[in-house]
């Protein structure tokens, strides 16, 4: 038996590959150092899928004694309960003691709350289990939990296997890929390096890039997909997404149905961040337009008023508003100049999407000291 170990930054989690494990090398024949009580909850821990592991911490965190021993690893090892509870960890189960102790220490000496581990089980090779590992610390008692899942050998874990390959080439070319299938997403490393954020457990069951896209974007590739998927073998846009750190960035996106023998069973694609291959100009793609208005007194062309990070005004604007464009400060303090109250609170839905058209005129009050008024209409 051998293992090896990588640890992976952006999902603080430590991987371990465990190659043909054997009862020989795991399980030592070990003194009782005190007697255990089985829990209150014993008979409903055993319906769970999940292993909880409990341990009284001793010397400083450097050992364990076991009070509690889930029942799925003693199964494949074929290992009796009685034969470890109330044992020390390091003795009865040596391999397993020196794999988590490091992790155990930080929890006990509160250098950290909760320690991850990934254990990948091989047999001759071929994945064979994923074992996902959480070690925590409650009331004094160290626990440690694991949630198993079987894996035959399909695409998607042979891919694991070569998962640092991977993240280097999307690392380098800031892309990143997704597949849905049964309503549940499944993202790439890369994904989360356009992002700048880590991996969370409900990314699986919404659209982590979609949902982050400016709002007419967002309408775009909805009307795409649900125009064209399945019927249309590839949706190809551009759209542009706010980060939680609030970063703009422009993506490339190609889409493409995934069939299962000829049945249309959901969707996979693939984001290229193009933000540092273009310049301005050509990220808004109407800037034309706004050309035509730069000199104009008496028309104004908004783009995205309401958005305060990606709002573009031409020079019409504040030519009609009577204000200079270096002074002028975006916020909503303009709706105090418009005389009628049903026009504000319509622009007040427009901006709230309650309302998506609008054509009105009123009085606009240039400066209400002196009474300068105009006439203005908004139409979109």
């Amino acid at each position: 038996m051998n293992i090896e170990k990588k640890y992976f930054p952006i999902e603080k989690v430590e991987e371990v590959k465990i190659y043909d494990l054997n009862k020989e090398v795991i399980f030592y024949n070990s003194p009782k150092v005190t007697d255990v009580e089985p829990l209150e909850f014993e008979s409903i821990l055993n319906q769970i899928s999940s292993d909880v592991n409990q341990f009284i911490p001793v010397d400083n965190g450097e050992d364990l004694i076991v009070t509690r021993f889930g029942k799925t690893l003693l199964q494949r090892l074929n290992i009796n309960p009685k034969d470890i509870l109330g044992r020390r960890f390091s003795e009865c189960l040596p391999f397993y003691h020196d794999l988590f102790k490091e992790h155990v220490k930080k929890v006990v000496n509160k250098k950290s709350k909760i320690e991850k581990l990934r254990l990948l089980y091989f047999e001759e090779n071929a994945l064979s289990l994923i074992l996902t590992t959480t070690i925590m610390e409650k009331n004094g008692l160290i626990y440690i939990i694991n949630n198993y899942e079987t894996e035959a050998i399909t695409k998607t874990s042979a891919i694991k296997n070569h998962s640092d390959k991977l993240y280097l080439i999307e690392y380098m070319s800031q892309t990143g890929s997704y597949y849905k299938t049964n309503n549940k997403y499944t993202w790439t490393n890369g994904i989360y390096n356009i992002l700048g954020r880590h991996p969370k457990s409900s990314d699986k069951y919404y659209n982590i890039i979609f949902d982050l896209a400016l709002k007419e974007d967002k309408e775009k590739i909805k009307k795409a997909m649900n125009e064209n998927l399945p019927r249309k073998m590839e949706i190809k846009e551009k759209i542009r997404i706010k980060t939680e750190n609030g970063k703009i960035k422009t993506l490339e996106c190609n889409l493409y149905p995934k069939y299962n023998n000829n049945e249309y069973v959901g969707i996979y694609g693939f984001f290229k961040d193009i933000s540092s291959e273009l310049d301005s100009s050509i990220l808004n793609p109407i800037d034309y337009i706004l050309n035509g208005f730069t000199h104009s007194q008496k028309l104004a062309l908004l783009l995205d008023p309401f958005n305060p990070v990606t709002y573009s005004f031409t020079d019409g604007f504040y030519n009609i508003i009577g204000v200079k464009k270096q002074e002028y400060t975006h916020n909503y303090n303009i709706y105090k100049h418009i005389g009628e109250k049903k026009v504000v609170e319509k622009l007040k839905k427009m901006e709230s999407g309650e309302v998506n058209k609008f054509d009105e005129t009123f009085t606009f009050y240039k400066d209400k000291t002196t009474k300068k008024t105009n006439k203005l209409r908004i139409n979109t």
